[in-house]
This record gives structure tokens, C-alpha cells and sequence, in this order.
């Protein structure tokens, strides 16, 4: 009879909650652009609800359709807001995280054990490489994970925070 080992995980559930979490807000983020950029788009949309409303015997200006395409618009652009408050959320536990899970848990100990162990051995295998790598992906998606909630916040908060229109129109 053979005996099956017990899988061990190797990221606490808490990182495991974050992950899914976080790919699941930044699916629907990036599919709300999409809906934004085909099936509601202003031009399109608003010859549509031009023809539609002519048909149905109602006169419509097309700045009033526009106004109305535009309407359908924004309400996919408020979820994309709510998604984007969602993973600054998530970013922040994430943070969090770091700083109270234990300490072989830690993201930060684990880049510096892995440059650590790929600087010191003079012969580089395939698994240091990979190991390198891949902690270097993962920094990379935090630092993305950072701007893309910066840039957000700059964008959705301008006023407030004293931006102009014109560099929060080239931040888009």
C-alpha cells in the first residue's frame, strides 16, 4: 500500500485569499475597460440610440443621445472606480501582511534569501535562476500593483489633490 504525503502549502491563506482576490478585481477592472472601449462606446452608441428612438417614434437630438450614450458609459466607469478602491484595499492588506505574518512567510525575506543564495553560489542552477526570477516578477507586479492604484487615485481625486485637468487627462 502506498502511502500519500500530505501536501504542506507553501503561503499562508491569508496570501492565498489575497491572490485570488486580486486577480479576480483586476479581471473585472480590465473588463470593465473593455465593455467601456467596444459595447459602450460613445460614437457607436450614439447613433445607435439615435436610430433606435427615431424608430420608436420619439425625436432625439444627437447631443441628447450623446448624453445618454455617455450616461450608459459612466456607469461602467463607476465600477471601474469601485474595483479600483477594492485593490487599493487589497494592496493595503497585502501590506499588512508583510509586516505581521511570520517571518519565512515574509515576501521581503524571502527576495533578500533568494539573492542572497544566487549571489553566493558560484555555479548558477536552472532552480536559482527560476527562484530569482520569479521574486522579481513578483516585484515588479507590486511596483505595478502601486501605480496602477496611484494613478487611479490621482485620477479619480484631481481636485483634491490640486492636479489639472491637463495632467490628469495625460494621466488616462
Amino acid at each position: 500500500m502506498q502511502v500519500i504525503r500530505k501536501v504542506s502549502k507553501k503561503n499562508s491563506a491569508n496570501i492565498r485569499l489575497w491572490h485570488w482576490l486580486n486577480a479576480i478585481i483586476i479581471t473585472g477592472s480590465l473588463l470593465t475597460v473593455l465593455v467601456n472601449a467596444t459595447l459602450f462606446d460613445k460614437k457607436e452608441n450614439t447613433d445607435f440610440i439615435t436610430q433606435e428612438l427615431k424608430n420608436a417614434g420619439a425625436v432625439v437630438s444627437n447631443a441628447q443621445a450623446r448624453e445618454v450614450a455617455h450616461s450608459f458609459e459612466d456607469k461602467i466607469w463607476d465600477l471601474h472606480v469601485y474595483l479600483g478602491y477594492f485593490l487599493i484595499a487589497l494592496f493595503l492588506y497585502r501590506l499588512c501582511l508583510e509586516m505581521f505574518q511570520r517571518t519565512d512567510q515574509k515576501f521581503y525575506n524571502k527576495l533578500k534569501h533568494t539573492f542572497k543564495v544566487y549571489f553566493s553560489v558560484k555555479r548558477k542552477t536552472s532552480a536559482n535562476k527560476k527562484d530569482l526570477l520569479i521574486k522579481l516578477l513578483y516585484l515588479l507586479f507590486y511596483g505595478l500593483l502601486f501605480v496602477m492604484a496611484a494613478t487611479g487615485m490621482s485620477i479619480k481625486f484631481d481636485e483634491e489633490f490640486g492636479i489639472s485637468k491637463s495632467i490628469s487627462h495625460s494621466i488616462k
